[in-house]
C-alpha cells in the first residue's frame, strides 16, 4: 500500500521512498497526522490568509497559534513569509501551493524557490497540501525542492472519487516514530479495505485513467461556467473543480451567500476560509462539481451572473 502511494506521489515528481510513506484516511487525517508529528500545544504555525477550514480545525484540536501571511493573485507572497520568520519561531508552515482552496492560486516555480529555501534556513517545517496537484500542469511540489523538512500529503477523494477516502503522507527523514505515534493516536490505520482498493486502482493504471476522465470532465464544466462569468472577474484556472469571483462593492460576501442560497446555488464567502473578523476582500467560492450537467452548471451561472448586477438584499445586514 505504501509503495501504491510512492506511485501516486511520483507522478508529481516528488520520488519518495515508500517507507516514508503514511496511508491515511484521507487528507483531514494526513494534515492532523503532520502537525501532530511537527508541533506541540502552544506553538505558533503559518498558513495563508485564506486556506482550507479543515486546516484551523486541526490546529485548534492540538492547541496550535495560528498565524496568517498575505496573498496576492499568484499565491503566498514569499517577502511575506520572510518577514514574519525574521521575527518569531514558527513550528510550521501550512500552505497548498497548486489550485489553492479557496482563490485557486498556483505559485510559480520562483515563489516555491523562494518559499522553501526561507523555510530551511529558518528551521520551519513545511505541511504542503497537494490534494488538487494532479489535477494541475503545475510546477512540482515544495517536497522536491526542500524533501528534508516537508511533509507532502495528497488524497484521491477530490482526483478520483468522492468516496475514496485513502490519502498519503511522505515525511522527512526521521520523522517516522513521530508520524507513527500520531497514526497510532488517530486511528491506528487506514481502513485496510479502501487502501487496498486504492492500490490496486493505481498499480492497475485504472487511477490514471479515472484522472484523465476526471480532468477532461472539469474542463467541460469550467468552460460552460466560464462562458457566463468570465466578464466578471471570474478566477477559474484550468483543473480547478473551484471558481473564486471578486464581488462587486456594493456586495458584502455573506450577504451575496444568502442570495446565491435563496437561488438554490452554494456561494461560500472569503471570511469563512479566513481568521480573521472580516474578509480583506470580497468574494466567494464556488465549486462547479456538484451539478448533475454543464447544461445546470451554466443555469447557475446566469443566475449569479444576475445577482452581482442586482442591488444587494441588506446593506446594514449579515446573513450566516
Amino acid at each position: 500500500m505504501r509503495l501504491a502511494g510512492a506511485a501516486w506521489v511520483a507522478n508529481r515528481g516528488a520520488n519518495i521512498d515508500p517507507g516514508r510513506i503514511a496511508v491515511t484516511a484521507g487528507a483531514q487525517q494526513a494534515i492532523l497526522v503532520a502537525l501532530a508529528a511537527i508541533a506541540e500545544t502552544g506553538d505558533r504555525v503559518l498558513s495563508e490568509e485564506y486556506t482550507y477550514p479543515g486546516f484551523h480545525a486541526v490546529a485548534r484540536l492540538l492547541g496550535l497559534k495560528v498565524e496568517s501571511l498575505p496573498m496576492d493573485a499568484e499565491g503566498l507572497i514569499p517577502e511575506a513569509l520572510e518577514r514574519a520568520l525574521r521575527v518569531k519561531n514558527y513550528k510550521a508552515l501550512y500552505t497548498m501551493p497548486t489550485l489553492h482552496n479557496p482563490t485557486t492560486a498556483t505559485l510559480t516555480v520562483e515563489r516555491r524557490r523562494a518559499i522553501a529555501a526561507l523555510c530551511r534556513r529558518h528551521g520551519t517545517a513545511i505541511v504542503e497540501d497537494d490534494i488538487f496537484g494532479h489535477l494541475s500542469e503545475s510546477p512540482p511540489p515544495l517536497q522536491c525542492l526542500a524533501p528534508e523538512i516537508t511533509y507532502y500529503l495528497v488524497s484521491l477523494s477530490k482526483t478520483l472519487a468522492p468516496g475514496l477516502r485513502t490519502g498519503y503522507l511522505a515525511f522527512p527523514e526521521g520523522a517516522s516514530g513521530r508520524v507513527a505515534a500520531a497514526m497510532q493516536t488517530t486511528s491506528i490505520m487506514a481502513a485496510p479495505l479502501m487502501a487496498a482498493l486504492s492500490a490496486r486502482l493505481i498499480a492497475s493504471g485504472q487511477a490514471l485513467a479515472l484522472l484523465a476522465r476526471r480532468r477532461a470532465e472539469i474542463h467541460r464544466r469550467a468552460k460552460a461556467f466560464a462562458r457566463e462569468l468570465g466578464a466578471h472577474g471570474l478566477v477559474l484556472p484550468d483543473g480547478s473543480i473551484f471558481a473564486w469571483l471578486p464581488l462587486p462593492s456594493n456586495w458584502r460576501a455573506v450577504n451575496f451567500e444568502e442570495a446565491a442560497r435563496q437561488e438554490g446555488i452554494r456561494a461560500t464567502a472569503a471570511g469563512r476560509f479566513c481568521d480573521a473578523r472580516e474578509a480583506r476582500t470580497a468574494a466567494v467560492r464556488l465549486c462547479i462539481g456538484p451539478p448533475e450537467s454543464p447544461s445546470e452548471l451554466s443555469g447557475a451561472a446566469k443566475v449569479l451572473a444576475r445577482l452581482l448586477v442586482s442591488p444587494p438584499l441588506s446593506t446594514n445586514q449579515s446573513f450566516v
